[in-house]
């Protein structure tokens, strides 16, 4: 399974990707940056999974997400961030990226939702 990670935390990349190293089955595609750029690395990359904050510098991801579920292919999305939504706000999000996780107090489930997709048999042509 091939993982994209959108983040602007250099440290929190290392992390991600040092969390990916121990998952058995995983490939990272690559990095990318906020909104626009995240949409075309995922256009061009065509990762399984993509790991997204949503507000990153310099654009937010929210409207790439709403592009990407336009597009013919498209990732499962976990959104890993700490920025605090409403319910309305969350439940909205997880219409797009059925994970949506809290940085600060479930980082660790990262590498569990990655096991659960890889178990569901989620591949390229799954996504």
């Amino acid at each position: 399974m091939r993982v994209l990670i959108a983040y602007d935390s250099e440290v929190l990349v290392e992390r991600l990707a040092m969390t990916l190293t121990r998952v058995s089955g995983i490939e990272a595609a690559g990095r990318a940056g906020p909104g626009a750029a995240t949409l075309k690395a995922t256009r061009k990359l065509k990762p399984d999974v993509l790991i997204l904050d949503i507000c990153m510098p310099g654009g937010s991801s929210i409207a790439a997400l709403d592009r990407m579920r336009a597009d013919e292919f498209a990732p499962a999305i976990i959104v890993l961030t700490n920025f605090s939504f409403s319910r309305y706000t969350k439940r909205r999000l997880q219409k797009d990226a059925k994970y949506v996780l809290d940085k600060s107090t479930e980082f660790e489930k990262v590498s569990e939702v990655l096991k659960m997709l890889i178990s569901a048999g989620m591949s390229i042509a799954a996504a």
